[in-house]
């Protein structure tokens, strides 16, 4: 008899343990979730939920890789539905009849489908106003109150912000243990909003609803989302698991894969190998790009010191082979995820692009930095990287110990010596090369630099350029980052986009341009400069018409002080005879201010004619008048942007410029011009030069 007790006790046991870890179907709980549910418009900018072991996607982005925007799980014996973005809770999300929908149906479902389950809700009044006129029992608390295993206990689901919740009262645990008990739950937040809002922590690892939910297999990521709406995107039940995406992408070819379901697989495989990465063995997924070293390159331990004041990447000199695993080991005691090891420097994601892929849509991979040892890889390999966060609090030189990598071609400014370049770094295997300097670097195919003598007046020649642009915005010299731009086999926008890193195209289409970052006196230098400036523009004083002119005025100044170019020299747009050209062209248009709009090159003479006629210094003082502006009186709508630039412009060079921007038709208002009676009239005639 006590045998026969013994052994129902184990058989009890077990069941208990194994109902409570048997994966759900997700193709039988999305039917009942999905009732009357077949897409949501968009709430603002969605984020990326990021779906781990047997977690689900519910709704998913209707363009590109199909983020999970909301999923669900099992989470011991209760069942949770995330949502990525806080509007899902809230009016504009509620809007909507489907979303409403849906939030009915994932109350019930995390209820076990009780018709009528008692709801704890937490804020949220706009919902809880919603959920009233649905007949739910409803106990609704403020976000002040502390939630308690007593009172979790008496209702079936729970429904709330999980980054109200308090950690101080070990409400995280408490909650997390009434979901493994049995209780439902819905939780709302906006990864990559969060992130912006706390840059010196860890998305992963600081975020209360990833650690909540982490159980369950549910993180919201950083990325963020453009699409239109959301979708129940029915094609992509045979890729929810992290599993099955791996062997999708393993076993199909770029070329000849579906593209949509390639994507989808490739997408999931990217976001979660760094979640799980400290238990996946390393491998290889088959690609040309961004390419390999030969077999036979020996790997190598380097020491790196890390100065945590300057933010973004910090490059190693070091190449992950596909599949290596790379050991680091920090010598600092760190946060964990405060700082991470980025492989692979090609970060632009092609999911969405029309054309046909000409590399695999993702090869760069981020990975938390551990305190003490961390070990990761990337099945495509890639240069490797230190990032430190935006506005990091912590200074601290970050001492690393990286091995199992390979020696890359890399030149950086004031440590790197000549002699040791020419005679050996330039020649290093690995495919990737890097030349750095003190405000600028780029990434560049090796065999572009194997026969560069002196890098270092490339570094300095560049460092003068963003010097250059630092100058003309009136940034403050002490803005610690450095400008960063990547050659890519394919990019997602154009021949060349700005952003961090700034990416170009590489090939033998644009050898010309891979050669002129190389060759200082090369004067063909325009969509450098130009995406740089990109980079330096600012809201308030770039209104509607001028993002691809304003950008320019960066390019001009650049290339005319350290190169002393004329600015006929620097793009035929420029000339004399294009310019007037150009005007007459605008005149016979009726100078109509769409025209003015639509073409960069017309809108950007009106810029040239102030500088040629006032000069850079009056420039300047423009820009800075704007960098001492209170962030409460910058000019924010169209109008007063462009009422805001007449009067500053006007005011800096003593004279009411009101006649000039009515020649060139631009709306700007009466109240504007009337400001500027006081300033004696520009001679307009002057500015325009014809």
């Amino acid at each position: 008899m006590k045998k026969l007790i013994m052994l129902w006790l184990l058989y009890a046991n077990c069941y208990q343990l194994f109902a409570q870890n048997t994966p759900l179907n997700p193709a039988t709980e999305r039917s009942y979730l999905l009732q009357n549910v077949k897409e949501v418009p968009a709430i603002g900018t969605w984020g990326e939920l990021i779906l781990l072991n047997n977690s689900f996607p519910i709704l998913v982005n209707a363009q590109g890789a199909r983020e999970a925007i909301v999923g669900g799980a099992m989470m011991g014996k209760g069942k949770v539905v995330a949502f990525g973005h806080d509007g899902f809770f809230d009016k504009e999300g509620l809007k909507n009849t489907q979303t409403k929908q849906l939030i009915n149906n994932a109350i019930r479902w995390t209820a076990n489908k009780k018709d009528k389950p008692v709801i704890l809700i937490r804020g949220l009044d706009v919902l809880a106003d919603y959920l009233v006129t649905q007949g739910f029992s409803l106990q609704k608390i403020n976000n002040e109150t502390v939630l308690s295993a007593e009172l979790l206990n008496t209702v079936d689901v729970i429904i709330l912000n999980p980054d109200r919740l308090k950690t101080e009262n070990n409400e995280i645990e408490i909650l997390k243990k009434a979901l493994k008990s049995g209780k439902g739950g819905l939780f709302a937040g906006l990864g990559w909003g969060w992130q912006q809002l706390n840059p010196n922590l860890s998305l992963k690892d600081d975020f209360k609803g990833n650690i909540l939910l982490a159980d369950a297999g549910i993180e919201w990521g950083e990325e963020a989302s453009y699409a239109k709406k959301v979708v129940a995107d029915v094609e992509l039940e045979g890729i929810f698991s992290y599993t099955d995406a791996k062997k999708y992408v393993l076993a199909n070819n770029l070329a000849q894969a579906d593209k949509k379901k390639f994507g989808s697989a490739l997408k999931k495989l990217m976001q979660v190998l760094p979640a799980i990465i400290q238990n996946e063995k390393p491998f290889v997924i088959p690609s040309d790009f961004p390419g390999n070293a030969p077999a036979n390159t020996p790997t190598v331990t380097k020491n790196v010191t890390i100065n945590t004041q300057i933010p973004y990447w910090h490059c190693t000199g070091l190449y992950a082979p596909a599949g290596a695993m790379i050991t680091l080991i920090t010598q600092n005691n760190i946060k964990t995820g405060k700082y991470k090891v980025r492989i692979g420097s090609h970060t632009d994601k092609l999911y969405e692009v029309k054309e046909n892929w000409q590399r695999v849509p993702e090869v760069s991979l981020a990975f938390s930095l551990q305190k003490g040892t961390t070990q990761v890889f990337n099945p495509f390999g890639g240069m490797i990287y230190i990032e430190v966060p935006e506005k990091n609090q912590e200074n601290i030189k970050l001492n690393i110990s990286i091995s199992g990598a390979i020696e890359a071609p890399f030149f950086k400014l004031g440590q790197t010596s000549i002699e040791d370049w020419r005679s050996k770094i330039r020649n290093f295997s690995a495919p990737w090369a890097e030349i750095e300097g003190e405000n600028f670097a780029f990434t560049i195919e090796s065999e572009y630099i194997r026969n560069l003598n002196n890098p270092q007046e490339v570094a300095q020649f560049w460092d003068k350029i963003q010097a250059a642009n630092r100058e003309l915005v009136a940034w403050k010299t002490d803005k610690p980052h450095k400008m960063r731009l990547v050659f890519d086999r394919q990019i997602s926008l154009g021949y060349m986009h700005s952003g961090y890193p700034i990416m170009a195209l590489t090939g033998k289409a644009y050898a010309d341009e891979q050669a002129s970052i190389i060759d200082i006196k090369n004067p063909k230098k325009w969509g450098f400069v130009h995406e740089l400036g990109h980079n330096h523009q600012e809201s308030a004083w770039t209104f509607d018409g001028t993002v691809e002119v304003t950008c320019n005025l960066f390019s001009m100044f650049a290339l005319e002080k350290v190169m002393n170019l004329k600015q006929e020299e620097m793009i035929d747009a420029l000339t004399p005879t294009e310019t007037k050209k150009m005007w007459d062209e605008y005149t016979k248009s009726g100078k109509s201010f769409e025209k003015w709009k639509k073409e960069p090159f017309i809108a950007l003479i009106m810029y040239q004619q102030l500088i040629n006629y006032y000069g850079w210094e009056n420039l300047k003082k423009v820009f800075k008048v704007y960098r001492n502006m209170p962030e409460k009186e910058l000019p924010k709508d169209n109008k007063s942007k462009m009422d805001t630039w007449l009067k500053t412009y006007s005011n800096v060079v003593g004279e009411d410029l009101s006649d000039f921007f009515d020649i060139w038709n631009l709306p700007v208002s009466m109240d504007a011009k009337n400001s500027l009676k006081n300033l004696p009239k520009a001679n307009t005639k002057k500015i325009m030069g014809f």
